[in-house]
């Protein structure tokens, strides 16, 4: 089901197909292509401050989730694709953020519903159309993205290739293998599509959760601006060699990406026999990773269920196993982009809270839904009201 969406780009694909583009795609995160874009971060979430600023005047809860995601599809956009949607501001550029709600929701839908698991079946039935319909919509976008950027370019690749800034897109465009072949432009696609999905809706859940987990601890959100407060000391913007500083800010991101990870469950496929407490999977057998569950294992984590930030103090992380927090996965396969997300989670939740104070809506139960990636069920209600 995901292949009819998403290709067989970096998430889905395997083998040495897998290998070859994750070889190719790894300058595209390189430290002097990410540095950049803290400019974009901070210019895409000084749009939604304004938003936020006008909305908290009417002394009601805010629905932050739909606003958070539409920021993090503008800073994916711009960053990996130099493309400015103005989807922040102009509603008839949005659809694509309500089209990935859509589809996350059918394919979740789909894996709960055994006779869908026939795509002859699931082809004519009306869930399977609207999500072939929707499918398409998403290949369209992901199509106008990459032409729009050619005709940017407007010049050679191997000029493209001199240069010493380039985005992702650049380098989907230019990237050649040892014997001198590119990607082929459904290749390009695959991976327009995959990153425009994973490079926005993933962060959208992170910061949406670490923005309720101080809502819901004032006692942490004031360390948090306190920290930006002395961090910036006076600035208006975040600079590059600020971002290490954030010491405070980065542990309640941990904390909640820990409660609830972005990507909730994980697949994988053995390549060989592997032996569990005794008990054989053979080669080829598909297992679900439950990131959640691992997250929640009072076995691993000693009161599980509290948000409790010290548990990434630098004293502490270094006694954890590598595979017990892995909210971008872990391996070879865990997500390339991770430190573009870090860094835009950062940057974003500390102008909110520099400029905002949160507090939950009493009202208004938070309950995960868990499908493609973590979200609140029907939204996320904040009371949000500007700093004095």
């Amino acid at each position: 089901m995901g292949i009819r969406w998403l290709g067989e780009g970096l998430l889905l694909t395997n083998g040495d197909r897998w290998a070859r583009n994750r070889r190719l795609l790894t300058p595209a995160f390189h430290f002097d292509i990410l540095k950049p874009y803290l400019s974009i971060y901070q210019t895409c979430s000084d749009i939604l401050i304004e938003k936020l600023t006008k909305l908290c005047k009417k002394g009601e809860p805010i629905n932050i989730y739909p606003l958070i995601n539409l920021d993090a599809l503008d800073v994916i956009l711009r960053c990996a694709f130099s493309y400015e949607s103005n989807c922040q501001i102009d509603r008839s550029n949005n659809n694509y953020s309500t089209l990935i709600t859509d589809l996350q929701n059918l394919w979740t839908a789909r894996s709960l519903n055994p006779h869908h698991f026939i795509d002859l079946i699931y082809k004519f039935s009306a869930d399977g159309k609207k999500f072939h319909k929707l499918c398409e919509a998403a290949h369209k976008f992901a199509e106008e993205v990459i032409e729009k950027r050619k005709r940017q370019l407007d010049m050679k690749l191997e000029e493209v290739s001199k240069r010493k800034i380039k985005d992702f897109l650049d380098i989907l465009l230019i990237a050649q293998d040892e014997d001198g072949k590119g990607l082929s432009p459904l290749e390009i696609r695959n991976e327009v599509d995959t990153f425009m999905f994973e490079g926005h809706d993933t962060t959208a859940s992170g910061m949406t959760f670490a923005l309720y987990e101080l809502a819901k601890h004032p006692e942490y959100q004031e360390k948090v601006y306190e920290e930006v407060v002395r961090v910036l000391d006076g600035r208006e913007h975040l600079e590059w060699n600020d971002l290490p500083k954030l010491e405070v800010t980065t542990k309640c991101i941990k904390e909640s990406l820990r409660l609830h990870p972005a990507v909730p469950y994980i697949e994988r496929e053995t390549v060989e026999d592997c032996s569990i407490n005794g008990q054989i999977l053979p080669k080829g057998t598909r297992i679900a990773i439950h990131i959640w569950l691992l997250h929640h294992n009072p076995h691993i984590w000693e009161n599980p269920e509290e948000f409790n930030p010290e548990r990434f103090n630098p004293d502490n992380q270094v006694k954890l196993d590598p595979f017990q927090f892995v909210p971008f996965a872990a391996g070879p396969r865990n997500c390339i982009g991770q430190n573009f997300a870090m860094n835009e989670m950062k940057t974003t939740i500390c102008k909110i809270i520099k400029k905002f104070k949160l507090s939950v809506d009493a009202n208004k139960k938070v309950r995960r839904l868990p499908v493609v990636t973590m979200q609140a069920e029907g939204g996320m209600f904040l009371n949000v009201t500007l700093r004095k």
